[in-house]
């Protein structure tokens, strides 16, 4: 049989439609493996240092309450404010008082207050700070020596400072003394 030749006609496809809209997404597949931990970051730059703490020791031997404006406490002694006072070498905030009473007897329900006095007129006036650790007597049985005040108390270079003791029995003395430490911060 022989071929015929054939004219054959080519009949061109119509152009495309429009895209149609996405179809919804399948399901999630599997979790992959757990990837290898990266480099440790650099360090990060050192933190502003925070505030000093410094402390002041005042101790006195004994303690006439009796006698109205010796009940002041310096170093190692008691007496008046202008006698007993330590300067404040630069400005600074107090932070901490804690004061003891020692080995004096403390009867029950009497308080023994030791305050603050700093004073930035070189003496002439004194006037409480209203920050006052307190001791109170024990119940029987129990011996308490130790009070313990905590607040802000700002102070300036140059101010002087002592702290006062009072007490509810004003006709006290405190024969084995007292000491008191001041903590106080500076910028």
């Amino acid at each position: 049989m022989k071929e015929k030749d054939c004219k054959c006609r080519v009949i061109p496809l119509p152009p495309p439609g429009p895209q149609g809209p996405p179809g919804k997404p399948g399901p999630q597949g599997p979790a992959g493996p757990m990837g290898m931990q990266g480099p440790q970051g650099a360090t990060g730059a050192t933190g502003e240092p925070g505030p000093e703490v410094r402390e002041i020791h005042l101790a006195a031997q004994t303690v006439d309450l009796a006698t109205v404006g010796e009940n002041f406490v310096g170093l190692g002694t008691s007496g008046t404010f202008q006698e007993n006072n330590v300067v404040i070498p630069q400005d600074a905030t107090i932070t901490d008082l804690i004061f003891s009473t020692r080995l004096n007897n403390i009867a029950v329900n009497q308080s023994v207050m030791c305050e603050i006095i700093a004073n930035s007129t070189c003496g002439s006036t004194i006037s409480g700070s209203n920050f006052v650790a307190t001791v109170t007597g024990p119940s029987p049985g129990q011996t308490n020596c130790c009070g313990v005040e905590q607040g802000n108390l700002s102070v300036s270079q140059c101010d002087l400072l002592a702290v006062r003791i009072t007490a509810t029995d004003t006709n006290q003395t405190l024969t084995a003394g007292v000491a008191a430490t001041i903590l106080y911060t500076v910028p």
